[in-house]
């Protein structure tokens, strides 16, 4: 196995084993949390299925030039394998694990297969990817359809972009205190990110996490207990 796909591999199973143990109150607590997101996912979703489906089918998975899914190394997020360990069964859980337990080979990403990706919900850095092609030739420069796709980039931003308390942020800080890490904990470990929350003049406390919140307006979550403000 490669480094990646270890590394792949432990953050799965750290997620579901810390589900197992924890029972039904954590998965309730999490998907309380999670709705809002879950609810973007969809919608998400719906827009690429309509608008950008057809055309990276043909150009990119089955023609294998995809500047994306031909890369082992895909970015995931911590909060990317909770989210998708909830809404995933155990075959699917199974089906995750199995290309990362054996050597990879090939230039393509080690999560697809010959029916497409095996992620129950891809994560969100795939899901958002367009290349300039696929820009250009769906979104055009303006109209209804453009503006739909920069609504949902700005959507996306309110969950995993930390100039604010966000739920990606608040996922890793629920495990961290189970006492798990992972090198997937970007909002935690990242330099440039930990640079956007130092600007923004806040900062987390991962030894005592917030309750699960709710999402506001426009899908932004918040917790009950507000992130402790830096006096830095």
């Amino acid at each position: 196995m490669t480094a990646y796909q270890d590394e792949q591999r432990q953050g799965h199973l750290q997620v579901i084993a810390h589900l197992r143990c924890e029972g039904p109150a954590l998965r309730e607590a999490l998907w309380n949390a999670c709705a809002a997101y879950l609810a973007f996912r969809r919608k998400l979703d719906g827009f690429l299925l309509r608008h950008c489906a057809p055309l990276c089918t043909a150009n990119c998975y089955t023609s294998q030039t995809s500047a994306c899914c031909n890369r082992e190394s895909i970015i995931t997020f911590f909060a990317d394998l909770v989210v998708n360990a909830l809404v995933s069964g155990p075959q699917e859980l199974d089906r995750l694990l199995e290309p990362l337990e054996r050597p990879h080979e090939g230039a393509k990403c080690v999560y697809l297969d010959g029916e497409g990706c095996i992620w129950r919900l891809k994560p969100i850095v795939c899901a958002m990817f367009l290349c300039d092609r696929a820009e250009q030739k769906v979104l055009g420069n303006t109209g209804r359809v453009r503006d739909q796709w920069l609504a949902l980039k700005a959507e996306d931003r309110l969950f995993r972009w930390p100039d604010r308390p966000v739920l990606f942020d608040w996922l890793e800080e629920r495990f961290m205190a189970a006492g798990i890490q992972s090198p997937l904990m970007y909002l935690h470990l990242s330099p440039g990110l930990l640079r956007v929350k130092r600007r923004a003049g806040w900062s987390a406390a991962p030894s005592q996490p917030r309750e699960p919140g709710s999402a506001g307006r426009g899908g932004r979550f918040e917790g009950r207990d507000r992130h402790r403000r830096s006096t830095s």
